[in-house]
């Protein structure tokens, strides 16, 4: 069993960085934010289709950090609720 994280916040802006590939194309963030495992394969996704089949593309972001849930109609009480998604904090400037 694993700890269950806080929500937290997702503040600032991140240093510029150069980055660790030999990148033509990036994504980066115009604003704060938490983006699921299924937004980042998305944007994968559309990237890789953009770009055609022989393009690699790597995803700096990894989404490690659950998110719980308590299922509806649940009365109040009884401890968190269970993972319900994972997601990774992506600040201004970061590099998707």
């Amino acid at each position: 069993m694993f700890a269950k994280f806080r929500k937290g916040r997702v503040r600032g802006v991140t240093q510029p960085i150069s980055l660790k590939y030999d990148a033509v194309v990036g994504l980066q963030a115009c604003e704060n934010a938490k983006l699921s495992s299924k937004v980042l394969w998305s944007a994968q996704r559309v990237v890789l289709r953009a770009l055609g089949s022989k393009a690699k593309v790597h995803l700096v972001a990894f989404p490690h950090i659950g998110l719980t849930k308590k299922p509806s109609e649940v009365r109040i009480g009884k401890g968190r609720g269970a993972v319900s998604v994972f997601v990774s904090r992506i600040r201004c400037g970061d590099f998707v």
